[in-house]
């Protein structure tokens, strides 16, 4: 049956392939005397019926074999088809002048293995099905019983004058096929698919066998064996080959069983009313014993059933409540969380909320150094402590792991980070587990409504993103900010124009454009910064800013420092022959640093255009060698052996040490504009501009100042003795044939005359 997947025929166990094996060559052994009887001459109606049978058995089984099928299903419909078939042929050859024969009892067989494929269906389609499914089939099996016992069985006896065992054989083929036709209709309304192509065809096949049973027992018992024979001989055949098709048609393959409110009482009251009724109507007109047993046990499975039932409703509010409920914590879970927080933006009284996700920070460390079960009790300690700093109507759930949520209705943020420092607060006494006292901290997210999502589960993601910027700047809380979501739509299709720009062998519309570096001594340009620029088909020129998170954060930063690479390194080649020696400086991540094989492709850049490693300046950031300092080191020593100068960028800003400034091998530091911008302003900048420019000086490395943007800073860095100077008052970054022009302008000059101020800042 095409219902679950199962392993192929190779690896069947071998007593399933000796089932298969067995059963395959006992229909062919009956498929062959068929044969035999046709070449007599003496294939009745039951030999022909017989081999359909037959075939159709063969070709079930030959289904059981191919991979893809619930095979003990197949199993039983292919073993139901060989029992229809040897019946019929045992009717044929051998009891064929017998009114009832002792073939009946293999056509019972038949039924019953076909209810039991159903039954192996229906358990393959459950997780678990429930007892109540089982005392449900139990109680209507009774039922008819008690309706067979009490008028067909008697009916029959006193129409054909034959003996009782005989009239139950007739009366219980068609009761078998009504059985399966009912077993076959529930199924198709707890599977969730009403048009399963599989019960659907078995369904068929089993209202022609019924059709065809009622049929022979109403010739039987009417003695009308002309017209409704003929059409026994004809509906039965027609369902076994409706039968040996349905394993072939596909089906659904992950299918649960979905109990439905009108099929817990549906059932048991039918059963009840049908056994009450004959009850009754026994008083009226006599039955036998058999009847009113069958009666008074079916009215006991219903009582039974009930009982089930009522312990079910029981058990219900217990499991509504688990399902919506934290074990751990007593705390609501993920998903009542969702719906309650959704309930209350749906007021149109709500004008504003907040949503909070809190993250334990190393909670992991606690876990891998005192064990799950340390973590566990530091988790339930932790939730009456959450709930202890709530407001009242604040929703607090536990979502998972050591995520917690909050949800404040009418919250702004500064109710939202009054609500996180009590958070916090709340985490300043240690937890004491197993008598060691352990403190821990949280990294919070903040989402508000409806200023950054008007939805329950977006403003959850949104938190979670705020929450992860929080873990990732070291912070105690941070709000959502949509530019630094990497998750938005808008987000994730500059991510993919990026990758496509980068797959693009001509460069995707990314180019650099070059920002002089000036000798504050001699005026004369020492060297270039390459900045990328990417002209993006939508949005036009985009800066550095526009998309280098994009890139950080997506995994692409290796790939466009490549790309920014050998871009400037053929840039070097284009000078030389133009017998300009202009060293260019490119901007390296943390990812570049810490790869290994960052030197080597550098190398052989540098090789292959003949350029001399002096002309490539590497800068970095103090924060990307401390992202992996032992792998950045290594690198680093490399590039300085290769020949390459280093610079440390945007110094003051990151995490800065007199011991990294001694461990790393740079040939220069670089002041950050956010400190030059506010020499002639602020005392603290200029002394930070003073520190910096003498520790250079004393380390003996050239100090380069960045941003320059007034005449102004200039003359105070000239007197300060700072080495370089770069900016907007000298040049804003541009391509390098304006660069050309501009250098040509300025050939041997020692004053520094700016360009024009261009737009926006590198």
């Amino acid at each position: 049956m095409s219902i679950t997947p199962a392993t192929t025929a190779a690896a069947m166990p071998l007593p399933v392939r000796a089932v298969l094996a067995l059963a395959c060559g006992l229909t062919l052994a009956i498929v062959a005397c068929e044969v035999r009887l046709l070449s007599a001459g003496a294939l009745t109606a039951p030999a022909a019926a017989g081999a359909v049978a037959a075939l159709g058995a063969v070709a079930v089984f030959t289904r059981a074999r191919l991979p893809d099928t619930q095979r003990p299903a197949g199993l039983a419909l292919g073993t139901a088809l060989a029992a229809f078939a040897l019946a019929e042929f045992l009717d044929a050859w051998v009891w064929g002048d017998m009114p009832i024969s002792p073939a009946e009892g293999l056509h019972l067989t038949g039924y019953a293995l076909i209810l039991l494929a159903l039954v192996l269906l229906a358990r393959s389609w459950a997780v678990r099905p429930p007892a109540s499914f089982w005392l449900d089939g139990a109680t209507l099996a009774l039922a008819i019983a008690t309706v067979d016992a009490a008028y067909f069985v008697p009916a029959a006896i006193e129409a054909a004058q034959i003996t009782t065992l005989s009239t139950v054989v007739q009366v219980a083929a068609p009761i078998f096929g009504l059985a399966g036709l009912f077993f076959v209709f529930i199924l198709l309304r707890l599977s969730g698919s009403p048009t399963s192509p599989v019960l659907l065809m078995i369904g068929v096949s089993l209202l022609a066998l019924w059709l065809g049973d009622a049929a022979r027992f109403w010739s039987l018992t009417n003695g009308h064996a002309g017209t409704t024979a003929t059409l026994s001989a004809v509906l039965e055949p027609c369902g076994w080959l409706a039968l040996a098709i349905a394993p072939w048609l596909p089906d659904p393959r992950t299918r649960r069983l979905q109990i439905t409110s009108w099929a817990v009482t549906a059932i048991p009251a039918g059963t009840l009313l049908t056994a009450v009724a004959v009850l009754v109507a026994g008083q009226i007109t006599p039955i036998g014993p058999a009847a009113v047993v069958l009666a008074v046990a079916t009215t006991l499975a219903v009582i039974a059933r009930t009982v089930l039932t009522f312990g079910d409703l029981r058990a219900l509010p217990q499991a509504q409540r688990e399902a919506r409920t934290d074990e751990l914590t007593g705390l609501g879970n993920r998903r009542w969380f969702l719906r309650e927080a959704q309930a209350h933006l749906a007021r149109t009284d709500l004008h504003s909320a907040a949503v909070l996700l809190i993250d334990l920070n190393r909670f992991k460390e606690l876990n891998d150094a005192l064990g799950h079960r340390a973590g566990d009790l530091m988790l339930s300690q932790l939730g009456p402590r959450l709930a202890g700093v709530m407001r009242g109507g604040d929703l607090l759930a536990r979502l998972g792991g050591d995520e917690f949520a909050v949800f404040c209705p009418g919250a702004d943020l500064r109710a939202a980070d009054d609500i996180a420092g009590r958070v916090q607060h709340s985490l300043d006494a240690p937890f004491v587990l197993d008598g060691l006292e352990v403190h821990v901290d949280a990294s919070i997210g903040v989402a508000l409504h409806p200023d950054h999502a008007s939805d329950a589960e977006e403003l959850l993601q949104r938190a979670d993103v705020a929450m992860y910027e929080a873990k990732s700047q070291r912070t105690p809380l941070e709000v959502y900010d949509a530019a630094r979501d990497g998750h938005t739509r808008e987000r994730l299709q500059l991510v993919a124009d990026l990758r496509a720009a980068l797959d693009d062998p001509a460069g995707g519309g990314l180019t650099l454009h070059y920002q002089p570096q000036v000798n504050l001594t001699t005026g004369v340009v020492e060297s270039v910064e390459a900045l990328v620029r990417w002209n993006h088909p939508q949005h036009g020129i985009l800066p550095p800013a526009a998309f280098l998170d994009v890139a950080a954060g997506s995994g692409l930063m290796r790939r466009l420092t490549s790309v920014v690479l050998r871009t400037a390194v053929a840039q070097l080649a284009d000078w030389r022959r133009l017998d300009l020696a202009l060293p260019i400086a490119v901007n390296l991540s943390a990812a570049d640093i810490a790869h290994a094989s960052l030197a080597d492709e550098i190398e052989q850049l540098l090789t292959s255009h003949a350029v001399s490693p002096e002309l490539l300046n590497l800068e970095l950031t103090e924060t990307d060698v401390i992202a992996h300092p032992e792998r950045a080191l290594v690198t680093l020593q490399r590039l300085r052996t290769l020949g390459c100068s280093l610079a440390l960028d945007d110094f003051g800003t990151g995490h800065s040490s007199l011991s990294l400034l001694k461990m790393l091998p740079v040939d220069e530091l670089k002041i950050d504009r956010s400190f030059v911008s506010g020499l002639l302003d602020r005392d603290d900048d200029a002394a930070i501009v003073r520190a910096a420019i003498n520790l250079g000086r004393d380390f003996g490395l050239r100090v380069v100042a960045e941003g320059v943007e007034t005449a102004g800073e200039l003359r105070e860095l000239r007197a300060l003795r700072a080495t370089s100077a770069q900016g907007y008052l000298i040049s804003r970054p541009v391509p390098a044939p304006e660069l050309e022009r501009w250098l040509t302008r300025r050939h041997a000059s020692t004053e520094i005359s700016p360009l024009p101020r261009g737009p926006g800042r590198s």
